[in-house]
């Protein structure tokens, strides 16, 4: 029950950055994407390259 809650707030957070960074990081993927557990890695690899420093940190706090 625990890892369902856990697993559900990091696929919220990870739909928040990837609208907020859909120009900058995401611009070549659909802007209506829903962002699940099969594609959570792709927000964090995308945010990592080509979100700066800010990027980085958020795809790191995605990964704990």
């Amino acid at each position: 029950m625990e890892q369902t809650r856990k697993s559900a707030r990091i696929e919220g957070r990870a739909q928040e950055l990837f609208r907020r960074y859909h120009a900058q990081c995401f611009w070549h993927m659909d802007p209506h994407l829903v962002i699940d557990s099969s594609n959570l890695n792709l927000v964090i690899a995308g945010l990592g390259k080509y979100g700066g420093r800010n990027g980085l940190l958020l795809a790191e706090e995605l990964c704990q």
